[in-house]
């Protein structure tokens, strides 16, 4: 089945348009995960529900791939699945891989020096935190949600703990970040290209509540039952649904609030970690609503580096000759983004003007990363040629014209 999925994977590569994110990515496929599959949801996220199938065998043959930049400043890439069920809500979820007491075999967690333990770490103090209790040799006791404050103790104990019965306990803790969310078409068909760079709780529907400041934007899906044929004993009428992730605020007055939406950063470092797929249950109650069951995962292992200062690229120079009064000038007009493609506003563009005058002049980008400079006006003037010399912001490294794009242009007066 691995070598099938792998198989899989370069076809999608090269005939499903990962585009230019695939050139220099890593690729990771996911296998099933099957300690959840009692707690799997059989609803969509209308709360429609399924003809019921299998839920120990559902995911054994779906196919689901990842691509990712294994060395960025971010953890970037994008998510596909292919067949899984229909109109429905996958969290997508980093999660560390603290170890598991073993019978005879010593148990060694270090953040410190081992870097699946660091990154366990790092995941849970910006994300969220399950503890768990074991044996020394690896019997299950107990497990819930825990805080960093949770954390902090029992890592000043060694993470474990003598009973009064003079029993020794382990405490594990796995920290995981629930960054981002896939939905579905009536296919069952998910795409979705990812960063991460926020943390959340859970995921909720408009019609449950609207979200708050700090939440994530909402995401529509018209849920037609008729496009998913097969899935339902008698399909309801379509209607519009909207999706939202909530902000993981941590333990609220402590001090440990999570960054908003799209301020996380993970911290530099390797992270070996899963990726998993999880789904979503709304908190709902109604039988078959499910219970948050991560159903499929996949091992990755990703750099986080300093991120480079932005580079920045001319994507468009245009220049016009203009009269007025019976002066003469030109107007250019400098378009300036950065190498992910976004208007850069504050950057300062030096034009050096030859011809019939001669004269520098610089101009700022506004909102749009676009700026117009009108050269000097002159009477009886033949030509203007205009010369971009410089683009520079305070954080620059440098800066470049986009494929196609002139830096110096002529036109004749009019």
């Amino acid at each position: 089945m691995k070598q099938f999925r792998t198989a899989v994977w370069g076809v999608l590569v090269a005939a499903l348009g990962l585009g230019s994110l695939a050139v220099s990515a890593q690729s990771g496929v996911f296998v099933p995960y099957e300690k959840d599959d009692a707690n799997q949801r059989w609803r969509d996220i209308a709360t429609n529900l399924f003809i019921v199938g299998d839920s120990y065998s559902f995911y054994d043959d779906k196919v689901a791939v990842v691509s990712y930049q294994p060395t960025a400043g971010q953890f970037t890439g994008r998510i596909e699945a292919y067949d899984l069920k229909p109109f429905f809500a996958y969290q997508f979820k980093l999660q560390g891989k603290p170890p598991l007491p073993v019978a005879g075999v010593p148990w060694v967690y270090d953040p410190l020096t081992l870097p699946e333990h660091w990154a366990n770490e790092q995941l849970g103090y910006l994300g969220r935190w399950w503890q768990g209790v074991y044996t020394p040799a690896g019997v299950y006791s107990s497990g819930g949600n825990a805080y960093d404050s949770d954390y902090a103790y029992w890592k000043t104990k060694g993470f474990r703990e003598t009973t009064g019965k003079g029993e020794e306990l382990i405490h594990v803790f796995f920290g995981y970040l629930l960054f981002d969310f896939g939905l579905t078409d009536g296919a069952g068909d998910l795409y979705r290209n990812f960063t991460c760079n926020n943390s959340f709780h859970v995921l909720f529907k408009t019609s449950q509540h609207l979200p708050a400041v700090n939440d994530s934007a909402i995401r529509t899906v018209l849920v037609d039952p008729k496009q998913a044929p097969g899935w339902y004993l008698r399909p309801p009428r379509a209607r519009s649904i909207g999706v939202f992730a909530e902000w993981e605020q941590g333990n609220t007055g402590t001090g440990d609030d999570r960054p908003t939406p799209g301020n996380l950063t993970l911290p530099e470092g390797t992270y070996p970690v899963e990726l998993r797929l999880t789904e979503e249950s709304f908190h709902e109650t109604t039988a078959y609503s499910g219970s948050w069951a991560t159903v499929m995962k996949a091992d990755l292992t990703f750099t986080v580096v300093a991120s480079p200062l932005p580079q920045l690229e001319v994507t468009r120079y245009t220049l016009v000759a203009r009269s007025s009064a019976s002066n003469d000038y030109a107007v250019a007009t400098v378009a300036v983004r950065d190498t992910l493609g976004s208007p850069v506003a504050g950057a300062t563009v030096t034009i050096a003007w030859s011809g019939s005058i001669t004269a520098t002049q610089t101009g700022t980008t506004g909102t749009a990363g676009t700026v117009v400079l009108s050269s000097p006006k002159k009477k009886n003037a033949t030509s203007f040629t205009g010369r971009i010399t410089n683009v520079a912001t305070a954080t620059s490294t440098g800066w470049s014209a986009a494929a196609g794009v002139p830096l110096s242009l002529t036109v004749p007066a009019l």
